[in-house]
């Protein structure tokens, strides 16, 4: 589980509480389930139509994979890189050949080897794993726009709870003045569970999206300079040395990406 995610959503909501422990007489108040199910339950409604049912399913394995996905290290694959790489120097017989190829559970990393083997031209390899590249790169744009979607439903349907709780407070002006205020507080507190969601929830995890994304494309672009490498027969330990620099190189660091960019297609990918 990822554990700044749920601090952070657990300080989140401390922050509110204690606010409201120092400031309202009545703490209880901020409790309305109904409240809270017209928010959530309105945020939902609207993204089923929004979105396709695949849009929608994937929307909440999203969720999940935030609060599960680790930050996860490419080492295992650049040693991969390296024992195939071996085996391409040294002609291994094919049995370890494949044997190595066959550990390889990186489906990115599994194709680039396969055109490897079929002894695809670099410029090729580059274009077409380029292009894969960009695919992932925009559905996992795709995912953070979803959230940014779903941000701007929750206050939407706060203030519709809030337009609610209204008219129950004025139907009932004329038999009972007193309950104003209270009334007043109890539809104000759907509003307040809209902005919370989607300034706590919603938008924070459309940022952390586009964080794992960036991690994500800059780990296969490390992958893919492996592939590459390998396909111009480098000794493994270059191959391995390569990777890890790139690996530990600084993110404002462009290294690495004069290779990458002397394929045609994926240049004009870099430069995006």
């Amino acid at each position: 589980m990822s554990t700044s995610t749920v601090l952070g959503i657990v300080a989140g909501v401390a922050v509110v509480t204690a606010a409201s422990l120092g400031t309202l007489d009545e703490p209880s108040i901020l409790w309305n389930p109904a409240g809270f199910s017209i928010v959530l339950g309105g945020s939902a409604a609207a993204a089923m139509v929004a979105f396709s049912p695949k849009q929608f399913l994937r929307l909440l394995a999203l969720f999940w994979g935030i609060l599960h996905k680790p930050n996860r290290s490419i080492a295992p694959e650049i040693e991969q890189i390296s024992r195939i790489a071996r085996c391409l120097t040294f002609r291994t017989d094919y049995r370890k050949l494949g044997r190595e190829i066959g550990k390889v559970q990186n489906p990115f990393l599994h194709t680039g080897i396969q055109l490897v083997m079929d002894g695809e031209p670099t410029e090729q390899i580059a274009d077409r794993m380029g292009w894969h590249i960009q695919q992932i790169r925009e559905e996992e744009q795709s995912d953070a726009n979803m959230l940014r979607t779903l941000s701007s439903f929750a206050p939407a349907f706060g203030m519709f709870g809030t337009l609610l709780g209204l008219a129950n407070m004025l139907q009932t002006l004329s038999t009972d003045p007193t309950q104003i205020g209270s009334g007043m507080a109890v539809a104000l507190i759907t509003t307040m569970y809209g902005v919370l969601l989607a300034n706590l929830v919603f938008k924070p995890m459309a940022l952390r999206v586009e964080r794992l994304a960036e991690k994500r494309i800059e780990s296969l672009r490390i992958l893919l300079e492996g592939i590459l490498l390998m396909n111009d027969r480098r000794s493994p330990t270059a191959i391995r040395e390569t990777l890890r620099s790139l690996v530990e190189a600084p993110a404002d660091e462009d290294v690495g990406r004069p290779k990458v960019a002397r394929a045609g297609g994926l240049s004009n990918w870099s430069r995006a």
